[in-house]
């Protein structure tokens, strides 16, 4: 089990869970050149042991610097919460991940996943954060279908509904016009 730090045409990504191998696989599935995108240092996958929380911060502000990153994706803030046991030090650390990203003007994605009862894991994640959007998966007519949901988001306006979305060779695209409920 490791960190994966992916950076995907916004110059960084962090995963902590999926292998490298699988990642790349995922993106050449989608028609993802990852090879022209590393050499063009568009992209930057890194392996991080879980273990070594205590220079987290440090790696991803020096990844960040590195590539001159404007976005990044952190897959999953799930995994801090299983080696941080102590919810105030989870919080602490989110919130110094989430200044370190903000000081180097790094807009971040930072996934969690949900128990199927709260909005995230730990229940913490949502609070440090600007935005929080779900992906959510219903049986809809005998068929299951993706729907999308932005729970909150700072400084703006947004729908308050669920639109439909779908992943493709083509990116990840939200159907703004649609909606459906998941009852």
């Amino acid at each position: 089990m490791g960190y994966n730090f992916y950076i995907l045409q916004l110059k960084k990504s962090i995963s902590f869970e999926d292998e490298v191998g699988e990642i790349k696989k995922v993106a050449s599935d989608l028609k993802m050149d990852t090879k022209k995108m590393e050499k063009e240092n568009k992209l930057r996958i890194l392996r991080y042991d879980p273990y070594k929380l205590e220079d987290l911060l440090e790696v991803i502000e020096n990844q960040i610097r590195e590539v001159s990153a404007e976005r990044i994706v952190i897959d999953s803030a799930s995994i801090l919460g299983i080696f941080i046991k102590d919810a105030a030090d989870l919080r602490r650390q989110l919130t110094q991940m989430n200044r370190v990203l903000k000081k180097n003007d790094c807009t971040a994605i930072i996934l969690s996943e949900t128990d199927g009862t709260n909005i995230s894991r730990f229940g913490i994640e949502e609070f440090v954060s600007d935005g929080v959007i779900l992906l959510h998966t219903a049986l809809v007519q005998d068929e299951y279908r993706r729907g999308l949901s932005v729970i909150k988001m700072r400084f703006t306006d947004h729908s308050k509904h669920i639109h439909p979305y779908k992943i493709s060779s083509q990116g990840f695209i939200v159907f703004p016009n649609d909606k459906f409920s998941l009852r």
